[in-house]
């Protein structure tokens, strides 16, 4: 029921009557003409004085919409925990998003601006990962836990993994993660020679053939 383009504030307290959140936040209009949007990447790779630097030169043109585009979180498997099942792997990724989420500058603005959020190598999970990757369905569920598509289904269009696109008026908005069509490597063909001294052939694997890109 909010009314687009308005201008609302978010107060919360607990039940002693302490104050616990005072926030401030537009509605994102999508019947503008022209909307303003901030694109961000690599968020976790600067420390916390270049992090705010960043985030305060992006909202100084004032967006109606912020992209992270990945490496906001670093959810990385390491390779001890590569066989971690569903139910542990979720843990694993939830425990990342929680602690970046504590410390991300963004979380702690009073002006609060609509955000769509992008996985990267970082919080999908596993470096050039592709889809042979066990634990990226739980990657996925746990970011969009924590960055929840804000839209409903007449303006974001769902594809592979997090593909979106935002439909506007006098602009179209498609931000593609590249992770999700990314197959893995194909076998390559048997190679078969005969030993000397053998009679018979022996055939190995020949080098994987990469995916397209």
């Amino acid at each position: 029921g909010l009314l687009p383009g308005r201008t609302y504030e978010l107060l919360a307290g607990d039940d002693e009557g302490n104050l616990l959140e005072d926030r401030r936040f537009q509605s994102f209009d999508t019947d503008e003409k022209e909307v303003r949007i901030s694109i961000l990447g690599g968020l976790r790779l600067g420390n916390a004085a270049a992090r705010a630097n960043l985030l305060a030169r992006a909202l100084e043109s004032r967006p109606q919409l912020l992209v992270l585009a990945g490496s906001t979180v670093d959810a990385t498997l390491p390779l001890p925990l590569a066989s971690l099942k569903a139910r542990e792997a979720r843990d694993f990724f939830f425990t990342r998003q929680a602690e970046a989420r504590l410390h991300l500058e963004l979380g702690l603005a009073r002006d609060l601006v609509p955000i769509v959020a992008q996985w990267n190598d970082d919080e999908f999970g596993h470096r050039d990962g592709d889809r042979s990757f066990p634990q990226r369905d739980q990657a996925q569920e746990m970011l969009e836990l924590f960055f929840p598509h804000w839209a409903d289904q007449s303006t974001i269009i769902e594809g592979p993994g997090i593909t979106l696109e935002i439909k506007l008026p006098n602009q179209s908005l498609e931000v593609v993660d590249d992770l999700s069509f990314r197959q893995p490597s194909a076998p390559g063909e048997e190679v078969c020679s005969t030993p000397r001294g053998r009679k018979k052939e022996v055939c190995r694997p020949g080098k994987p053939v990469p995916a397209p890109q």
